[in-house]
């Protein structure tokens, strides 16, 4: 995981316990998916990728008996962390940045820049906080922009 992912990651200790994952297996053209836990974070970064390492365990209760033999350590899998729910978030695709730090919104036919509550930002999507709902929010590439500029938002039929 990237550092700034961390933040939403639980690891087990005596008042919590760490974040439940479902692990997607592929053993040749059988896919299943089996339910375990991140159980800690190791202490040093990856030295080229510079990510954390997220160790995940999968107790052998979760592995139905006809796949014990396929499921070995050091199986490559694709898991999805499950972190807690957010309420009152929006998620846009990372393309609605202008110059990687305000949003351009329309409101009563005027265009506002808006720097956004960012909790959370990948290479495709951002999630912020406290963004109007039902906000317009402008995508297309203007030439010049300034606050308050009279917008014409072009139909949905188009």
């Amino acid at each position: 995981l990237e550092i700034e992912e961390l933040a939403w990651i639980n690891i087990p200790d005596q008042e919590r316990a760490g974040n439940p994952v479902n692990i997607h297996v592929a053993v040749g053209e059988e896919k299943h998916e089996l339910q375990g836990e991140v159980t800690r974070i190791e202490s040093e970064l990856e030295e080229m990728s510079r990510f954390a390492r997220v160790i995940v365990t999968l107790p052998a209760s979760n592995i139905p008996d006809e796949l014990k033999a396929k499921v070995i350590p050091g199986l490559f899998v694709d898991v999805s962390i499950i972190s807690k729910e957010l309420e009152q978030v929006s998620m846009l695709p990372n393309t609605s940045l202008r110059d990687d730090s305000v949003l351009w919104v329309v409101e009563d036919d005027k265009l506002h820049i808006v720097e956004p509550n960012i909790i959370y930002k990948s290479d495709n999507i951002i999630v912020i906080r406290d963004l109007k709902h039902g906000a317009q929010i402008i995508t297309s590439d203007l030439n010049i922009v300034t606050e308050g500029m009279s917008v014409r938002v072009a139909d949905e039929e188009i």
